[in-house]
């Protein structure tokens, strides 16, 4: 089990991208992992990761086992890359509309995941907005926490510093591979967020029901369309003016392809826009003849 912690240091990048997730949407709790390594009583995070989740609603999410498995194998992943030891050392999830401090599920979550060494939960809260005397004051908040042992809660400190200087501190050393930009956090991220899309359509087209077909393939269509223009097209915005060439072509393949599958969904929605049409027109056309027949049959009794 895993030690009551004094800080938490988080690398800037990543802060910006858990930030960035938390800002994704006020309706929906999202989450991740962080990954980096424990040292005493201190937690050193340089990288996150996020996968599909298992559950996902205004007041709760849920991430599987296999996710925090795929955690696990994307921290191997890294340090076989950079040789620094990487472990999921904490998680992180938001509070839409809520204030930061832990509810009574993710003090149990909490106390169940610190008996697997993952030491830190720590929760964004981005879209509370309090009423003051002068209007709404948007604020970006963040709390870790920690379970003890009686099931209370216990603050840590989370300190936001500076990527290398984060690698040195647990290192030693200034020649560390520099991991994990923000950009290639976010298209990763994006990636997901239609992965996730994905499975939602792929379980709603067991519907026998053209209407709900075509209910499931227009919030599909728009959803794929809200992360384009919502992540995909800024990212390329910044990164040409950022003149990141080098990650915008290793993740062209990417966007392209999630450029590919907005097209698919439109073109599937049109379809079932013409079943659906077809189907109406043959409805009227069938009640026009029960009509007729209904109305022979009543002059041939009179």
């Amino acid at each position: 089990m895993s030690e009551l912690l004094t800080c938490f240091y988080v690398a800037d990048n990543v802060f910006a991208s858990c930030v960035s997730h938390a800002l994704n949407t006020d309706c929906e709790e999202i989450a991740g992992f962080f990954l980096g390594r424990q040292v005493g009583q201190e937690g050193f995070v340089w990288d996150s990761y996020v996968s599909p989740r298992k559950d996902k609603q205004s007041d709760r999410v849920e991430v599987s086992d296999e996710a925090q498995l795929a955690a696990a194998e994307e921290a191997q992943r890294l340090e076989k890359e950079t040789g620094v030891p990487t472990k999921v050392v904490g998680w992180y999830h938001s509070h839409p509309k809520m204030t930061c401090p832990p509810s009574a599920v993710d003090l149990r979550t909490q106390q169940t995941l610190q008996y697997y060494g993952i030491s830190v939960g720590v929760i964004f809260s981005v879209f509370n907005e309090p009423t003051e005397a002068c209007g709404k004051i948007g604020r970006i908040q963040s709390h870790g926490f920690q379970t003890a042992p009686n099931g209370s809660a216990v603050s840590v400190k989370v300190e936001v510093i500076p990527q290398p200087s984060l690698l040195q501190r647990v290192t030693g050393s200034v020649d560390v591979p520099f991991v994990s930009p923000l950009y290639g956090r976010i298209v990763s991220r994006v990636a997901t967020m239609i992965e996730e899309e994905d499975i939602a359509y792929e379980n709603a087209r067991g519907s026998k029901s053209s209407v709900s077909l075509l209910h499931s393939a227009s919030v599909y269509c728009k959803s794929l369309a809200c992360i384009n223009a919502g992540y995909l097209e800024p990212l390329l915005a910044v990164m040409a003016s950022d003149k990141a060439a080098d990650e915008l072509a290793a993740n062209a393949e990417r966007i392209h392809d999630g450029e590919q599958r907005l097209d698919q969904a439109t073109k599937q929605r049109d379809a079932l826009q013409q079943m659906l049409a077809e189907a109406e027109e043959a409805f009227v056309a069938a009640s026009d003849d029960d009509s007729e027949d209904s109305f022979f049959a009543l002059n041939e009794d009179e």
